[in-house]
């Protein structure tokens, strides 16, 4: 692999203008009262969300720190069943050397 992807939209959320709106919003410390309760009402175990099993075996998950998320990704990614491949990507930022993404 040797071309570089620069992804300059967000795909991942297309379609979802509340909830583009409230990612953007919490990105930029601008989140609205609607949005943090959007958010409450959604936490594990709250108002009788089970979030580990079905329907939400797919659903987007927020964690908060990097540890959580690669434990996740991790996780989901041994549940295929299939080969895991390490992609080294480098980043375009000034002073930032390569880091595996996993």
């Amino acid at each position: 692999m040797r071309d570089v992807v620069v992804l300059t939209e967000s795909e991942r959320q297309r379609g979802h203008h509340e909830w583009q709106e409230l990612l953007n919003g919490i990105r930029t410390g601008h989140a609205r009262q609607q949005d943090i309760d959007m958010l409450n009402d959604r936490v594990h175990g709250r108002n009788g969300i089970d979030i580990m099993g079905e329907p939400w075996t797919y659903a987007v998950r927020l964690f908060p720190t990097n540890s959580e998320v690669a434990g996740h990704n991790s996780r989901r990614l041994l549940a295929l069943g299939a080969d895991v491949n390490r992609v080294w990507a480098g980043h375009t930022v000034a002073g930032a050397g390569p880091r595996a993404c996993s």
